[in-house]
């Protein structure tokens, strides 16, 4: 890759920088999709064309490229990347549009498994072949699962875990839980009881179309433990359910609240699980619920219509 680089600061300790170059992918690669991995803001043109807009403060955020680019050819690319303040990060990542394929079995226990890669679902207990890329790596979500995850980083202490992501799959007529887990990340002070637990629970009301998460009070401390955390649901709706359905009323704790909810449209390049960008296997309801006690339980009650 051919490349020119321009770069500027300011005194609030801001920094914004911008490449120019040329860039061609083999073509025994293939096609492949560009993505940034950057703390803060970074945009990528293709051609003259924005492929990425990840632009303003962020932790570390995967965003990939709305766009292919065309193996064996030149492409016109620049690529601009603001640093605010605390930490900084920057990386031009790519993957084959087409890249070789591996047979991986892959063996389900009973119930429902959704492909986190496709949507398609499948009853267990079974036994699955995936005939799949080699970068890909199979992925099931078992029906009704509540998957807590913590901000993207490179080890496990590297940021306060806050907000915490909940990727929620819920499944009609059952309540399904899982335990938020924390400790110092340093220590073996676990071993004397100085942990936290956080009860999560999520279910779906077929009749009303309703989804009810509950969030319990965190039980136990550690040295360091935050206060307050923030949390930010992920609502894949059953897979029964109309497709044209929207959100028609949020309450919390009981009583009705303005809060935005956004629809994120299915994306098949988006990663699994906790993508800013959506999901591959269908679309997602996206609501933050603001920093509050740890100390006090929260539910969430979110009532689907349909759009017409």
């Amino acid at each position: 890759m051919e490349q020119n680089q321009s770069r500027t600061g300011s005194a609030d300790h801001q920094l914004y920088g911008a490449l120019d170059g040329t860039i061609e992918v083999p073509a025994a690669v293939g096609d492949v999709v560009l993505a940034t991995v950057a703390d803060d803001g970074a945009r990528v043109w293709i051609d003259g064309q924005p492929v990425i807009d990840a632009w303003g403060p962020h932790d570390a955020t995967t965003s990939a490229a709305s766009a292919v680019l065309t193996a064996g050819q030149s492409h016109q690319l620049r690529i601009e990347y603001l640093q605010l303040e605390y930490n900084a990060l920057m990386k031009l990542q790519w993957r084959s549009v087409r890249a070789g394929s591996a047979l991986r079995i892959a063996w389900l226990p009973p119930g429902n498994w959704m492909d986190a890669w496709t949507g398609e679902w499948i009853s267990g207990p079974t036994a699955v072949t995936n005939d799949v890329p080699r970068d890909q790596i199979p992925i099931y979500v078992k029906s009704g699962a509540v998957l807590p995850l913590a901000p993207e980083m490179q080890y496990t202490g590297q940021l306060p875990w806050d907000p915490v992501t909940l990727d929620l799959y819920p499944c009609a007529g059952e309540t399904n839980s899982a335990t938020l887990y924390e400790d110092d990340t340093l220590t073996t002070a676990y071993q004397r009881g100085e942990f936290r637990n956080t009860l999560i629970a999520a279910s779906a009301d077929d009749a009303n179309r309703t989804v009810r998460i509950k969030i319990g009070a965190a039980t136990g401390t550690f040295h360091g433990a935050s206060k307050t955390r923030a949390w930010i649901l992920r609502i894949h709706p059953p897979a029964d359910w109309p497709k044209d359905l929207a959100p028609a009323q949020v309450k919390a704790n009981g009583k009705k609240i303005n809060v935005p909810i956004h629809r994120l449209n299915r994306d098949a390049t988006a990663m699994p699980l906790g993508d800013k960008t959506g999901a591959p296997d269908a679309d997602v309801f996206e609501l933050t619920l603001p920093a509050a006690s740890v100390s006090k339980g929260q539910s969430v009650e979110i009532t689907f219509s349909p759009l017409h």
